[in-house]
């Protein structure tokens, strides 16, 4: 029984970091721009099973000023294979970084929206254990 309320406290605490991780990633990124995609960075790992995945990120290019800016853009990779080559991103950057930037729209919701549903299972199966006894 000790393990399974280890086990929620863990996905509460998981939860919560992935949703504030997601909330505060890239809060130095203050001006908003459309950046144009410009390419794909591909990136090829194990996943949890052993099999090998590959991620993909657009390569997005963006005014900062009077300064062309390339970066690439973070976003979960599910969601990276819909830009195509000249699409445009709405995204913010650090003015005093600027090729930190963030990508606004579904990517950072499903993060933030993942992290609490991680969260909440975790507090429900806790509080059935709990009631349980």
């Amino acid at each position: 029984m000790i393990g399974r309320i280890l086990i929620f406290i863990a996905m509460i605490v998981m939860g919560g970091y992935m949703a504030y991780n997601q909330l505060t990633r890239g809060r130095h990124c203050t001006q908003a721009v459309t950046a144009t995609v410009v390419g794909r960075e591909t990136k090829r790992v194990r996943g949890r099973r052993g099999r090998r995945t590959t991620h993909y990120a657009p390569v997005v290019e963006f005014m900062a000023g009077d300064q062309t800016i390339r970066a690439t853009a973070d976003v979960d990779s599910i969601f990276a294979g819909k830009y195509k080559d000249g699409d445009a991103l709405q995204i913010r950057y650090n003015p005093d970084d600027p090729e930190e930037i963030v990508v606004q729209g579904k990517s950072f919701r499903s993060g933030v929206l993942g992290g609490c549903f991680v969260s909440l299972v975790g507090i429900v199966g806790l509080v059935m254990i709990l009631l349980k006894k």
